[in-house]
């Protein structure tokens, strides 16, 4: 990949300058001409936080909330919410929070619900909330590329744990329509179809939207009053907004994942696809949405791999080194890299290089051609979709499919 004009990284975040100039339009334009910092950093609204900072306590409030305990409490953060000149505080902000978890029902199955991928941070935070004390189950999507060993280390560890493994199997074909879509899109593309596929990733972003809406449509079903996310803080700011959780006038609710994922991805689909087909305001329960790592510190990856092996968890080997569960996620980085010169990866990492955290050097390394190449058997690119792509098979891609 050469770094010219249109690769070009912001000098002091290192945020692809492309990336910059589609979300910021005409504010962009100075920053890449002029001395090579982007809109956030030379308009001077980058924030450091303390990354290591834990909001734990909080978490388990919000837990007793849900199961319908600490009533006092939800009674106080609602009358303290409607304060006013409140709610731009960090009081109102925890209020706020606070009186936005709802309480389980006498319907409800469980308190909470994890979104499992089988990887490294879902496993972890997994682990975590089982010990305290919440019925929780593991939701899992499997739209046809989780890696076996994925699959495995989401059975033994659910068993070694006790916690309920709900795995929703997708129709490969329809799945690989959805990602063959969000493929498609280029700089070239509806403006606001590139700033998706840029924000989200080429391939991140169908998973997600099928996520989005099968999740909501669990929760809903078992009236369950939390839904957790291990995504990283970097990637919690890929909405375009750059808040985090405690700056928040509330917990999102799962259903705004249809709103922010779905809704906008439809533009891409040539035909309407049934699996996509629910609209936030369909939801009949007010799950929210908590971040876990927005909450609770993450451990440096060693550490955390070593905890969770304790649970019978082992790291696959055909999923490259960004991912831990999907064995098309470095086809999604090679595509991206193509068409916009950078990948999904390089945004994560601006943006935690904007709170003052390290990037991940593994992102650094680029997109492993081995696990790209399975990537394009498993979804079976076409010869002319190899080439628009940059793709060059390898021998090894078909065997490293079983690990």
């Amino acid at each position: 990949m050469t770094h010219d004009a249109t690769s070009a990284r912001c000098v002091s975040c290192g945020m692809p300058l492309n990336y910059d100039r589609i979300i910021h339009g005409d504010a962009a334009k100075p920053a890449s001409a002029d001395d090579g910092r982007c809109t956030v950093c030379r308009t001077g609204q980058t924030r450091q936080e303390e990354g290591d900072e834990s909001h734990e306590r909080l978490l388990d409030l919000c837990i007793r909330l849900a199961q319908g305990k600490r009533g006092w409490v939800r009674r106080l953060s609602s009358a303290v919410a409607r304060l006013p000149g409140v709610g731009q505080t960090r009081v109102g902000a925890l209020a706020n929070i606070l009186s936005s978890v709802p309480a389980r029902t006498d319907a409800s199955k469980y308190d909470a619900m994890v979104l499992y991928s089988g990887g490294k941070d879902s496993t972890y935070m997994l682990v975590q909330l089982a010990k305290k004390g919440l019925r929780v189950c593991a939701w899992m999507l499997d739209p046809g590329y989780q890696s076996p060993q994925a699959i495995r280390n989401a059975e033994n560890l659910t068993r070694s744990l006790g916690v309920p493994l709900i795995v929703e199997k997708k129709d490969k074909v329809m799945a690989d329509g959805l990602f063959r879509a969000g493929f498609a899109i280029d700089r070239h593309s509806d403006t606001e179809l590139v700033k998706g596929a840029m924000t989200f990733g080429s391939a991140c972003w169908p998973c997600f939207s099928l996520i989005a809406v099968s999740a909501c449509r669990f929760a809903d079903e078992h009236q369950i009053p939390l839904c957790f996310i291990g995504t990283q803080r970097g990637q919690n700011r890929l909405n375009l907004e750059g808040g985090d959780v405690l700056t928040s006038t509330a917990l999102p609710k799962v259903s705004s994942l249809v709103s922010r994922f779905v809704k906008p991805f439809r533009r891409a689909l040539p035909a309407p696809v049934p699996e996509l087909a629910l609209d936030a305001e369909e939801s009949t329960f007010p799950t929210v949405l908590i971040p876990f790592y927005e909450f609770v510190a993450k451990p440096e990856r060693e550490q955390q791999i070593r905890a969770i092996e304790a649970y019978g968890w082992s790291l696959p080997k055909n999923t490259g080194s960004c991912s831990s569960n999907c064995m098309i996620n470095e086809l999604g980085r090679a595509v991206m890299r193509t068409r916009f010169d950078f990948d999904l990866y390089d945004v994560i990492d601006a943006n935690e290089r904007r709170l003052g955290n390290p990037a991940d050097p593994h992102a650094a390394q680029g997109p492993d051609p081995t696990a790209v190449a399975l990537g394009a058997t498993l979804i079976n690119l076409t010869d002319q979709e190899k080439k628009v792509f940059k793709i060059h098979p390898l021998r090894e891609a078909k065997s490293a499919q079983h690990q």
